[in-house]
């Protein structure tokens, strides 16, 4: 990856959420799935999460994962 990971991850969730592959409240990949996916800390996967949230890609749901 050449570029920053937390960048990488980012990008590439949010063409995922814009291309539709996460509708009707269909959950995004856990931080431990994309530790695995990317080989990442799990400090850099709970950011890229973090900030799709931050961006409005992405909500929050108590209790949901």
């Amino acid at each position: 990856m050449s570029e920053n990971k937390f960048s990488v991850i980012f990008d590439l969730l949010r063409t995922e959420i814009l291309d539709g592959k996460y509708v009707g409240g269909k959950p995004l990949p856990s931080a431990p799935a994309l530790m695995r996916r990317f080989g990442v800390a799990r400090a850099t996967a709970s950011a890229a999460l973090k900030e799709l949230k931050r961006c409005g890609y992405a909500l929050s749901r108590r209790g949901k994962g």
